[in-house]
C-alpha cells in the first residue's frame, strides 16, 4: 500500500453569538432542567395512549427513580415505569437509570426521555406552552432546533417526533438495524407562526418491546419579530455581505431560495454540443426585435431577487449581452460580454475576471420586480463546443420582500466600499482569526477528529497537506468527514 500522511496545517474557528441579532431563545430543552424536582416555567411532561388529544397523565421530577445501579430492567426487582425525565449534570447523572450505563449523554446538553413500555400509554411528551408575553415582546415567528438520538444499541426501536399544537412538523425513528443518530434526528424547523398558548410538543414513542429506549433530547426554542423581514435590501449590504465570511455560518433575516439556470439541456441530444457528456444549447426562448435581430433568453425571474454569480467559458468574442431589470425595456447593463465577463469594463477584478478559462461575475445585481438577461450571439465562433455555455445563480425571495434595483452607479459611485470588499476577498490572511485548533500529523490507516467548543461558532480555515508516493490514489483514498449540529453535512 502507499505510504500515505496527511498534515492539517492550520484549522481555526470563531465564536459567533447568536444567529441572528432579531432572534431570542426562549426555552432550551436541556439547560432549562437545572432543578431534578421542580417543572421549569412553560415546560410539561406526560405520558398519553395518542401523540395529541389523547388521555394525558401527566409526570412530576423528582429524584432518580427505579433501576439505579439494577441492569435487570424489568426483572425481579426492577421497575417498568410510565416515563420520567432528568438533564444529565455529570457523571451521576439524573436521568431514567441514575447512571445511565446503557449509554452515553453528554453532561449539560442531554435531556433523556423514556417512553412507556405500556401498550396504551406508549407516548412520552414533553410540551412547552409559549407564554403570550413572550410573542408581544419578542416575536411571533418561532425556530425549533436540535436533535434526537437513541442511546440504546439495539434491540428496541423508537420513533420521534414534534408537534406545533395538533400539526406534527417533524418526524423520524429508529430501529433495532437503525439506531437513531444525531444526523438522522436532528432537526431545523424555521418559521412557524405562532400564538400566544401555543404549544410545542416533543413525543417518544417505543415501537416494540421496551428493553432500554432511551432517547436523548438537545435543542432550542426561538422568537424572531417577523418585522426583520420588512428590511430593505440593497446594493451596498449585498457587498458587505459577500466581503464578511462569517456571514456564511449565519442565517439571513430575510428568506431566500437559491435558483440557478444554465445552457444544459434537460434531455439529451446525441449530436456535436456536449460538455462533460452533456447536451447543452438550453436557452428559455428567442426574441426577434422589430429590427429583425434576435436575442437568446439565458435567464427569466418574475419576483425580487439578486444575481449572485454568472459563468461562461466559451462567449462570442463579440457577443452583447443584456441585463432587464423590472419590466424596463431599456437594459440595465449592455456590454460586450466577453470584456464584462473577463473583468475588462466597469467591473472589475474580483467582482469580474477570467479565472480557470472561464469568465466569471462575481457582482451581486438585486432587483425589485423582475429580471431578464440575454444575448445577441448563442454560438461563440473560436471553440468546440460552439454553442454558448453558461451558468446564472440567483437568489429568489418572497413576493413581499423589499429591495433597491441595482443601477450602474451603485458600484462606480462607492469606489472605496468596492475597493474594501476586493481586498478583503483577496486578503486569505483574513481566515486566520480565531483560535487554531491542532496541527496533527496522521499517520496511514488512522484517523483525527476533533468537537468544535459548544455554542454558535464557525469552522472558518482548514488547510490540509497530504504527502504521498502516489498522490493521485492519496487523495482518492482521504476522507473527510464534518457533523455540523448532529448532522454530517460533508463526506
Amino acid at each position: 500500500m502507499t505510504p500515505l500522511k496527511i498534515t492539517i496545517t492550520a484549522l481555526s474557528f470563531l465564536l459567533l453569538g447568536p444567529l441572528s441579532g432579531h432572534s431570542k431563545v426562549i426555552a432550551d430543552l436541556a439547560g432549562d432542567w437545572t432543578d431534578p424536582g421542580k417543572l421549569p416555567a412553560g415546560w410539561g411532561c406526560f405520558y398519553s395512549d395518542l401523540p395529541v388529544g389523547g388521555d394525558e397523565i401527566a409526570l412530576t421530577p423528582g429524584l432518580p427513580i427505579g433501576n439505579e445501579g439494577n441492569l435487570g430492567f424489568g426483572s425481579p426487582g426492577g421497575l417498568h415505569l410510565p416515563g420520567m425525565i432528568g438533564r444529565v449534570t455529570g457523571k451521576k447523572a439524573f436521568q431514567i437509570f441514575g447512571d445511565g450505563y446503557f449509554n452515553q449523554p453528554v453532561a449539560g446538553k442531554d435531556l433523556i426521555l423514556h417512553p412507556s413500555d405500556d401498550p396504551k400509554r406508549r407516548n412520552l411528551i414533553l410540551r412547552y406552552e409559549i407564554s403570550p408575553e413572550k410573542i408581544t415582546t419578542l416575536g411571533k415567528l418561532a425556530t425549533i432546533s436540535g436533535s434526537f438520538r437513541n442511546l440504546v444499541k439495539g434491540g428496541d426501536s423508537v420513533s420521534v417526533s414534534i408537534y406545533h399544537n395538533s400539526k406534527k412538523v417533524f418526524s423520524t425513528h429508529g430501529n433495532e438495524t437503525k439506531k437513531l443518530s444525531q444526523a438522522n434526528g436532528g432537526f431545523y424547523i424555521r418559521d412557524i407562526s405562532v400564538a400566544g398558548g401555543d404549544r410545542i410538543s416533543f413525543l417518544v414513542d417505543s415501537q416494540e418491546t421496551l428493553g432500554g429506549d432511551e432517547t436523548a433530547l438537545e435543542g432550542t426554542i426561538a422568537l424572531t419579530q417577523e418585522t426583520t423581514r420588512e428590511k430593505l435590501i440593497e446594493f451596498k449590504d449585498l457587498l458587505e455581505e459577500i466581503g464578511n465570511r462569517d456571514s456564511l455560518a449565519r442565517w439571513t433575516d430575510v428568506p431566500w431560495k437559491n435558483l440557478q439556470t444554465s445552457a444544459i439541456k434537460t434531455v439529451d441530444r446525441k449530436q456535436p454540443g456536449f460538455i462533460g457528456g452533456k447536451a447543452i444549447g438550453n436557452f428559455v426562448r428567442i426574441e426577434e426585435k422589430p429590427d429583425g435581430t434576435k436575442e437568446w433568453v439565458l435567464m427569466e425571474h418574475m419576483g425580487p431577487g439578486v444575481i449572485v454569480r454568472m459563468w461562461s467559458p466559451n462567449m462570442a468574442k463579440d457577443a452583447l449581452f443584456r441585463v432587464y431589470l423590472d419590466g424596463n425595456p431599456k437594459p440595465v447593463i449592455e456590454l460586450n460580454m466577453m470584456k464584462f465577463f473577463y473583468g475588462e469594463d466597469f467591473v472589475k477584478p474580483p467582482f469580474a475576471e477570467l479565472i480557470a478559462r472561464g469568465g466569471n461575475i462575481y457582482l451581486p445585481i438585486p432587483f425589485a420586480k423582475s429580471c431578464k438577461i440575454t444575448v445577441d450571439k448563442n454560438v461563440c465562433g473560436w471553440a468546440q463546443p460552439d454553442d454558448l455555455f453558461y451558468v446564472i445563480q440567483y437568489r429568489a425571495y418572497e413576493p413581499k420582500t423589499k429591495i433597491k434595483t441595482f443601477e450602474i452607479q451603485d458600484y462606480t459611485a462607492n469606489p472605496d466600499r468596492v475597493t474594501d470588499c476586493g481586498l478583503r476577498l483577496r486578503n486569505k490572511g483574513s481566515l486566520l482569526t480565531g483560535e487554531v485548533l491542532g496541527n496533527p500529523s496522521i499517520d496511514p490507516q488512522k484517523s483525527w477528529e476533533i468537537d468544535l467548543k459548544p455554542g454558535a461558532q464557525a469552522l472558518n480555515f482548514l488547510s490540509i497537506q497530504v504527502e504521498s508516493a502516489d498522490l493521485t490514489l492519496a487523495l482518492r483514498s482521504t476522507v473527510l468527514k464534518m457533523s455540523f449540529d448532529g448532522k454530517e453535512t460533508i463526506s
